[in-house]
């Protein structure tokens, strides 16, 4: 039997891949779930990689208009 949606979440992503395994060797139904929560999780993690890379690039573009302002400045 599939385990809750709250337990399936708490799980680690190593114990859904075994949770995983094991159903597959039982059954053909079910397993986009699994399949499906990990998808989600490497999700979660692309986009805050992807968010931490925009406010990267954010700061470095004023911190380069600054560095131009003051350069524009002085001339």
């Amino acid at each position: 039997m599939a385990p809750r949606y709250e337990e399936m979440t708490g799980m680690s992503d190593a114990d859904l891949i075994s949770a995983y395994d094991d159903t597959a060797r039982n059954t053909v139904v079910g397993l986009e779930w699994y399949r499906f929560e990990l998808w989600r999780r490497e999700a979660r993690r692309q986009t805050k990689a992807v968010i931490w890379l925009t406010v990267v690039i954010t700061v470095l573009t004023a911190a380069n208009v600054g560095l131009a302002a003051a350069v524009l400045a002085k001339t």
